[in-house]
């Protein structure tokens, strides 16, 4: 399978995590808690989470050591600097959350064991912004060792062609109607 690394399996111990993060090649993605429960912060893209430094090409970030350590010393300025902007919840076995593309986020593991599955993935709201980064930032691709330009090309062949079944299925039901 050419497709960059897209699905995971997550199982860590109670104050474990990830720090924030925008997830990989523009693509959004969804997280089903398992067993355990998660706590998460999330912000728009424009909104740079207090204490986290990204670089000017958002290639690299650094931020604190952990989930915990953010949750502890950099919650409170984040609810002060962004309000409703930032989102804040906990999951539970059978949640399902959705991280829209580009967005900032943290989790932080409040049980032990706490398993979790992970799938990004593209889609008609985020494809232009995939398109763009495997495009304008290819070398930067995560999960793959096929360059962004290939990927590209491959999902631009991808679309055209559902995009040609889509018209064939439409005509076809136009002339049986017809």
């Amino acid at each position: 399978d050419e497709r960059p690394d897209f699905r995971w399996l997550i199982v860590g111990p109670e104050r474990s995590g990830s720090t924030f993060h925008i997830d990989p090649n523009g693509t959004s993605a969804w997280n089903a808690t398992v067993v355990g429960s998660k706590k998460w912060a999330m912000l728009p893209g424009h909104c740079i989470p207090p204490g986290v430094q990204p670089s000017s090409d958002m290639s690299s970030v650094v931020g604190p050591v952990s989930p915990v350590e953010w949750f502890s010393n950099f919650l409170r300025d984040a609810r002060e600097e962004y309000g409703d902007q930032l989102l804040e919840g906990c999951t539970y076995p059978g949640d399902v959350i959705f991280v829209p593309h580009g967005w900032w986020h943290i989790v932080l593991n409040l049980e032990t064991p706490t398993v979790a599955v992970t799938h990004n993935f593209v889609d008609r709201y985020n494809v232009d912004a995939v398109l763009a980064f495997l495009r304008k930032r290819g070398d930067q691709v995560s999960g793959s060792s096929l360059p962004g330009t290939v990927l590209a090309s491959k999902l631009d062949a991808a679309i055209s062609r559902e995009i040609s079944s889509l018209r064939r299925k439409s005509l076809g039901s136009l002339i049986t109607e017809g």
